[in-house]
């Protein structure tokens, strides 16, 4: 199986463990490291492709979530946003430098912000942490707009925006939780539906519609197992 696979690209830069990654486009690459910094790579024009890297970020406490609020017309940039041990969800343009001010800070977590994720249309971010909270941040006004209830204090590893009404959660506690947020009521919501595994959560993806397997998100479990899920209500 090696053989059916070649290395593009290396990109160099970073001190410690790269936590988390993301790719707006095929010309950019966003990472957040324990080396407590978030960097951007752009693509330069060479043959094999080579990425130059920018520290647009730099903190004291390392960093372990990232995601891509996309270009709009009052944001032609859009922003990179980056969570992390220090509770707070930074919200940078991808020009910025390390030593710009950020664009918002986005306060609410009481542990390590682990998770983030924005929706399909840029409305909202979601955003899960050690604190066994799961966010809605409304991307108008940079407030939380509603709170994911029923993780019950454990850390929620992993949050999936599947639509503009779907929002999936993994945690600590083995379970994978939908929440339609259509049914949200005073600022809370509970999941409409719980899916039960063998072991702790931590990492949750979409998976393409073309798919074989006909599943609706993948799961990766302590357990070492990985598994595609259904969601027969959507």
């Amino acid at each position: 199986m090696a053989g059916d696979f070649k290395l593009s690209a290396q990109l160099i830069g970073h001190e410690a463990d790269v936590r988390a990654v993301s790719f707006p486009s095929p010309e950019t690459v966003l990472s957040a490291s324990r080396d407590c910094s978030v960097r951007v790579w752009r693509r330069g024009p060479e043959t094999p492709p080579a990425f130059q890297g920018a520290l647009i970020s730099k903190g004291s406490e390392y960093v372990n979530s990232i995601a891509f609020f996309p270009p709009t017309k009052d944001r032609p940039d859009g922003f990179v946003v980056s969570g992390g041990k220090d509770t707070i969800i930074e919200v940078k343009s991808p020009r910025s430098s390390s030593t710009d001010n950020a664009e918002r800070l986005l306060i609410g977590h009481a542990h390590n912000v682990c998770t983030l994720d924005v929706s399909p249309t840029a409305k909202f971010l979601v955003s899960g942490g050690w604190d066994g909270q799961a966010r809605v941040w409304d991307l108008n006004t940079w407030e939380t707009k509603l709170m994911l209830g029923g993780h019950e204090g454990k850390s929620v590893w992993s949050v999936v925006v599947l639509d503009d009404k779907t929002v999936i959660t993994g945690c600590a506690d083995n379970s994978i939780r939908i929440f339609d947020l259509g049914q949200a009521r005073a600022g809370e919501i509970m999941p409409k539906s719980i899916i039960y595994t063998p072991d702790v959560v931590r990492a949750l993806c979409k998976v393409p519609k073309a798919h074989p397997s006909g599943a609706d998100i993948a799961s990766a479990s302590n357990d070492g197992t990985l598994r595609l899920w259904k969601l027969n209500e959507l």
